[in-house]
């Protein structure tokens, strides 16, 4: 029965570890494929993801550990999301809130799945987006190439 025990503890370790530990790494320069090329860049530590993007000052970091957290507030809310692995996936579910004379409403969910394929030198981030009455939904996929002078994120102005 003891032994049993220490087992279960050892394959339970294992499984944490596991999740904790995902193949991925979304580290690097990435352009998008559309007719716009703009450039994502992309910084992973074992516990978050840093996105800086070339055509917009926009900044985002998350920190994945599946907990909700606030991204940005301004005056009238704030961004929640959280992020979790989903095996080699990257999960990231986001929800804005903004607050009314009538009460604080969450007017925007959106879920991105972030996934590379097997080579790692595509990037492709599926995203679905829906109003909070689940009324209206839009899916858009994204898709990047990893710059070819740029394994991991290096040469970024400020990096």
């Amino acid at each position: 029965m003891k032994n049993a025990f220490y087992v279960l503890c050892l394959l339970l370790v294992l499984r944490v570890t596991a999740l904790a530990a995902p193949d991925s790494d979304f580290s690097g320069t990435w352009v998008d494929q559309s007719p716009m090329e703009s450039k994502m860049f992309v910084t992973q530590t074992e516990s978050a993801l840093l996105v800086k993007y070339s055509r917009t000052p926009v900044q985002k970091e998350y920190i994945i550990d599946g907990i909700e957290r606030k991204m940005s507030a301004d005056v009238g809310g704030g961004i929640f999301y959280t992020a979790k692995w989903d095996g080699p996936a990257l999960v990231i579910d986001e929800s804005a809130s903004i607050k009314t004379p009538f009460g604080t409403a969450s007017n925007r969910i959106s879920r991105q799945v972030w996934s590379l394929s097997g080579d790692g030198k595509i990037l492709t981030i599926s995203t679905t987006s829906q109003d909070s009455k689940g009324e209206t939904e839009i899916a858009v996929m994204q898709v990047y190439d990893k710059a070819d002078n740029d394994s991991h994120g290096a040469g970024h102005p400020g990096w």
